[in-house]
């Protein structure tokens, strides 16, 4: 029995270790960079670096939207983003879910984020602290303040 859990143990740690070293970050980011563009049509969006993280997660560095028809000025900054998986709350819940950590200037939102398994509307909750609106030119060229 006891020999049995080790063998697990290293199956799983040299498994880890595989998707550390061998994580397709280019492909990646250029998905992500593409299904923010479809959720938000109106803006190009540029991630400038993309890297695993323990726990097990995802950290996206600068990343920036930018209004397609004059991309001057980003419209959204956002200096890091951190998601993580809640791998078993998603399969009991039987929909995708992670934490996420948006940092803005000086400021962050913190929550949670969901969709099912087959797709639908993309859910997210979350709370802002020491967030500046001035670090988010987007909201004035919505109200029509740009």
């Amino acid at each position: 029995m006891g020999s049995g859990i080790g063998y697990l143990l290293y199956v799983v740690g040299i498994l880890i270790l595989l998707l550390w070293l061998l994580f397709p970050q280019e492909t990646m980011r250029r998905s992500l960079e593409e299904g923010l563009g479809r959720l938000w049509p109106a803006m190009h969006w540029r991630i400038e670096a993309m890297a695993v993280a323990m726990p097990p997660g995802v950290v996206l560095s600068d990343v920036q939207g930018q209004d397609r028809a004059s991309e001057k000025k980003p419209l959204v900054r956002c200096d890091r983003v951190t998601v993580h998986p809640q791998l078993l709350e998603s399969l009991k819940a039987q929909r995708l879910q992670a934490d996420y950590r948006v940092e803005i200037g000086k400021g962050s939102i913190s929550g949670r984020l969901w969709i099912g398994f087959g797709g639908g509307d993309l859910h997210v909750e979350g709370t802002a602290q020491r967030l500046n609106l001035v670090d988010i030119p987007w909201i004035h060229h919505q109200l029509g303040r740009a």
